[in-house]
């Protein structure tokens, strides 16, 4: 009795890393987003109120999970497992929209507000994942990640009660409350005045509920600001966030990210679009900690298919407190996708 959706992605990529004492190429899934498949329905309850429901799964990914290893330096590859997502029911009025499942929570995405797209994520870093740094000083393998250093100050997907409110002249709320006690709040405003559109976004997320503020928790303020002059396509975006963690450690997570771009329309295919980008997570995991990202590249849309491809390089460091001499990682990352 439902109007009913299938729909899927998929994301293929291929990557030159270096880390100053190996390189190789990978064949892998992307990291811009992953290959997904997901059904929704939705259908009148009554009147003034529609119904419906959301599953999204992560597909099986065929060489998922790529590094160097950590002994023997040489490409490594495992294929990682079907994974749910989403799984949401939700409620539809003109005054908003209620969800209840696994989903995000409210200030999700309030730190990434940006109209230069871009193949490497919002948290910084990405290109990397799964690759340990290395020590300049013997070339040997550290115990650091590229994933456990960068990371955006968003929440996370999780088991909520969310409200999104009606657009009231650009301006939307939300409000979610999260499984483990976590309140998540969200403000954002997309428009413009004349030539220039923009959106703005602030978020507060609370997860002290499940901890005292000597002995755990945390509370977490981010925002971004995005800026494009519609006639010449250029944009403009900067976004920044601070995690305060009460805990033993102390290390407050910090995350800042700006980026410009200039898309036009060059070709039969679609947009392209020009992109550079600066990430900056500190204190990720340990006090001290810097992490550095610095993208740049070009992104093509397929609009015939629903698609897109594109070409970037990273260049990735990163330093900590103690003056270990950690070497850059470098990533020539190409990526397509289609969506059907």
């Amino acid at each position: 009795k439902l109007d009913v959706t299938w729909g899927a992605r998929i994301h293929r990529a291929l990557r030159h890393v270096d880390d100053g004492e190996h390189d190789g190429i990978f064949n892998t899934d992307g990291t811009s987003a992953d290959s997904e498949v997901w059904v929704m329905g939705s259908g009148k309850l009554t009147e003034g109120i529609t119904m419906g429901g959301l599953l999204r799964w992560d597909i099986d990914k065929n060489q998922g999970s790529i590094s160097f290893g950590s002994t023997t330096g040489d490409e490594t590859a495992a294929g990682t497992g079907f994974a749910s997502k989403y799984e949401t029911i939700h409620f539809t009025h003109k005054l908003g929209k209620v969800t209840i499942g696994d989903w995000d929570e409210a200030a999700a995405n309030t730190t990434n507000a940006t109209y230069a797209g871009g193949m490497s994520g919002g948290g910084g870093g990405s290109h990397g994942a799964g690759f340990l740094f290395t020590t300049g000083a013997a070339g040997a393998f550290s115990t650091t990640s590229v994933g456990a250093v960068f990371n955006d100050t968003d929440p996370t997907t999780t088991n909520v009660v969310r409200f999104d409110s009606m657009n009231i002249s650009g301006f939307t709320a939300g409000i979610s409350y999260s499984q483990t006690g976590s309140t998540s709040g969200r403000v954002q405003y997309s428009g413009g005045i004349g030539d220039i559109a923009m959106v703005a976004r602030i978020g507060y997320t609370n997860a002290n509920a499940t901890a005292t503020t000597t002995t755990g928790g945390s509370e977490t303020l981010g925002g971004s600001v995005a800026l494009k002059h519609t006639p010449t396509g250029i944009s403009a975006a900067i976004g920044m966030g601070e995690q305060d963690n009460h805990v033993a450690s102390d290390n407050d997570h910090q995350y800042f990210r700006a980026n410009v771009g200039y898309a036009a329309k060059m070709n039969s295919l679609g947009t392209t679009t020009f992109m550079a980008h600066y990430h900056e997570t500190e204190e990720n995991v340990t006090i001290g900690d810097q992490a550095e990202d610095i993208t740049i590249g070009v992104q093509q849309s397929l609009d015939s298919l629903g698609g897109r491809m594109g070409i970037e390089y990273s260049n990735i460091s990163m330093s900590d407190a103690v003056g270990v001499d950690y070497n850059d990682i470098d990533v020539i990352y190409f990526e397509t996708s289609v969506n059907f």
